[in-house]
């Protein structure tokens, strides 16, 4: 039998081993080991990027960092330990001249930097690139809370602004506003065909905007591949962001790869618009595109390719034009008959337009759009195959459902009701409700809804496993009504987006980076930073956005009190006029006060029949580099303001 002795020399020494092994993993866990490395100069940021450990975070003074050549390629965070480069204040570390970002190692974040004031030339490569070198990618690392405003050079020196590769990167919660010169604003990079090649990538919760015409190709706010890998999955998700006047070209969110998701963004005033360019069996759902006329150009939705799933998607506004077949709300195009993505004979054709086949179009709303559903579109003679149009909504009094360049084979019509000035086919195919009234009426947000009476409640036909809520969210269950909105009680999930439900936490928003040079830059009226007094939004069937701003008429108030406020940002000083989209009911409700930066007022004066019209004040008001605040004040009760335009011009947009 063993000793006292021994028996308490055993106990001590299993404790002496229990706590030397505590000790060891409060040293050497990840947890223990991680710092936060403060830097203040750009050799102190190359140390510390160097060498960070899992856990560890970098954090870069305040202030401007110009020329910066910020290069992370030491070591690589883990799943359970990123490394975190962040600024010291999110949004005010500013990143000037020709400063650009390479992440080239797994697990990093970025975190609130500012690129401003700068411009790459050429052989510079890509302003953010997720690889250092064309061997060390990114997987799993994040661009977010960040923001890049008019990063562009003087002459036509092409770049992106965020080049993705690697697999399982996130860019989420920025702000990328003013890009102006070519090349697409955000790439997904692709560099093969096979399930090795899958990218995994998020796109979330971002502003992209205010981005001018090109003019030609090679403008895209996203593109997701390229032609020449087209043939692989990408599996990337584009969702729950913001696009606003993005006119670079019709292409805003070009996919140009397999299987990937394009679903609950909102995209305003743009004559940009999604398209599935390349690439098979990607989902589009859940979308909100308004036109609002904004452009006769504009472009809802493009369809190329084989076995895409349309569903959820409320579009308004896109008027069209007869003389683009380019151009409406949903656009099926034809296809090249020399197409080729089999490689087994040698040859490969995959920069034209693959044939559409087997696409369902399903539970969409289109409203108030001058061409709905364009067929055939293109110079291709390969019809569309097998689509299926079932329980689509359609309401355009003044507008064209169907504008068909070619006979679609094989099509399927199912639970649709689709009103308008004209119809575009003859004789109605079966499947569709030409004369029933669907009992719209305009609601919050912009949105025409059904009323319980509408008979599209429960008027769905057919089964689509796919569509199992509405675009707000709401579960489809029971029976399911046509178009993207189900009627029902439950909580609003999703919602369209505005500018201050997206980008960086730091950011007051909404707030507004006015480009002097830019002919006209347009605000919502009820996009204020703040309103005060008796002042309120109403909704209105003809204005942008579906409502204006007023003060209510016979409510009274007073300039000092009723107030809508804009947070105007300049990078130089400027001289502008304050444009207002106005209305007024009558000679005693017709006039505005405005000022700038607490100045004295000026008085616009509107029209006091009703219609409207963009007017100004009489003198130039001078706005000062850095936040700005236009005030829009109270004068007469019953005066209506739609949109705003700063303008160094005097003439009306």
């Amino acid at each position: 039998m063993p000793s006292l002795l021994a028996c308490t020399t055993a106990i001590r020494n299993a404790l002496f081993v229990v706590l030397f092994m505590w000790i060891g993993f409060v040293i050497f866990s990840p947890q223990a080991k991680a710092a936060d490395h403060y830097v203040a100069t750009p050799s102190q940021l190359t140390t510390a990027l160097a060498g960070a450990l899992p856990g560890d975070t970098i954090t870069m003074r305040n202030g401007t960092w110009s020329d910066l050549y910020l290069r992370i390629n030491g070591n690589h965070g883990t799943a359970a330990a990123n490394i975190t480069l962040r600024a010291e204040t999110p949004g005010e570390v500013f990143l000037t001249g020709t400063s650009r970002l390479r992440i080239g190692r797994d697990y990093w974040v970025v975190d609130g930097l500012v690129f401003k004031d700068g411009a790459l030339g050429s052989g510079m490569g890509d302003v953010i690139e997720f690889r250092d070198g064309s061997s060390r990618l990114a997987n799993h690392s994040r661009l977010t809370n960040s923001q890049m405003l008019y990063f562009n050079p003087v002459d036509d020196t092409a770049y992106k602004w965020v080049s993705l590769f690697g697999q399982y990167n996130r860019v989420d919660h920025s702000h990328f506003e003013g890009k102006s010169n070519p090349g697409a604003l955000l790439v997904v990079w692709r560099y093969g065909d096979t399930s090795d090649h899958e990218d995994h990538h998020r796109i979330d919760h971002n502003y992209f905007g205010k981005i001018p015409p090109l003019g030609a190709n090679g403008a895209e706010v996203i593109r997701i591949g390229t032609s020449q890998y087209s043939r692989g999955d990408s599996f990337t998700t584009v969702d729950y962001n913001y696009f606003e006047e993005c006119d670079g070209e019709g292409e805003l969110i070009s996919v140009k790869a397999g299987r990937n998701n394009i679903r609950y963004n909102t995209i305003f005033n743009s004559e940009g618009g999604i398209v599935l360019r390349h690439g098979d069996y990607s989902n589009v759902n859940g979308n909100f595109i308004f036109g609002n006329n904004y452009s006769t150009l504009s472009v809802g939705i493009r369809i190329i390719g084989e076995g895409h799933k349309i569903y959820n998607n409320y579009i308004s506004g896109i008027s069209g034009t007869p003389s683009s077949s380019l151009r409406g709300a949903i656009i099926v195009m034809n296809g090249d008959a020399d197409f080729d993505e089999d490689d087994s004979d040698g040859t490969l054709l995959l920069h034209t337009y693959k044939p559409v086949r087997n696409v369902k179009i399903v539970n969409n709303t289109l409203v108030h759009n001058g061409r709905n559903i364009l067929i055939g579109s293109g110079s291709y003679s390969v019809p569309p195959d097998q689509l299926t149009f079932a329980n689509n909504l359609v309401y355009s009094p003044s507008g064209t459902v169907f504008i068909p360049y070619s006979t679609a084979t094989g099509t399927i019509y199912e639970g649709n009701m689709m009103l308008g000035a004209s119809f575009g086919l003859s004789p109605v195919p079966p499947g569709i409700d030409t004369s029933s009234d669907p009992l719209l009426g305009l609601s919050a947000l912009n949105l025409y809804r059904p009323s319980s009476a509408s008979p599209v409640v429960g008027a769905a036909g057919g089964t689509y496993t796919f569509v199992t809520e509405d675009m707000d969210g709401q579960s489809r269950t029971g029976a399911a009504d046509i178009g993207a909105d189900q009627l029902s009680a439950a909580a609003v999930v999703r919602k369209p987006l505005a500018r201050g439900d997206v980008g960086p936490v730091w950011l007051i928003a909404p707030t507004y980076y006015a480009d002097p040079a830019r002919p006209y830059y347009y605000l919502e009226a009820e996009g204020y930073s703040s309103i005060s007094g008796g002042f309120s939004d109403a909704l209105c069937d003809v204005c942008s956005g579906g409502a204006y701003s007023h003060v209510p008429d016979g409510s009274g108030g007073a300039p000092a009190t009723d107030v809508l406020n804009y947070r105007i940002e300049l990078t130089t000083s400027a001289t502008l006029y304050v444009h207002l989209l106005s209305s007024g009911i009558d000679t005693s409700s017709d006039s505005f006060n405005v000022s700038v930066n607490g100045s004295a007022y000026q008085t616009v004066a509107t029209t006091s029949d009703g219609s409207w019209m963009w007017k100004r004040h009489a003198t130039p008001f001078s706005l000062v580099p850095g936040l700005n605040t236009i005030s829009i004040h109270f004068r007469e009760d019953g005066t209506r303001v739609d949109r705003l335009a700063l303008s160094s011009f005097s003439a009306a947009p």
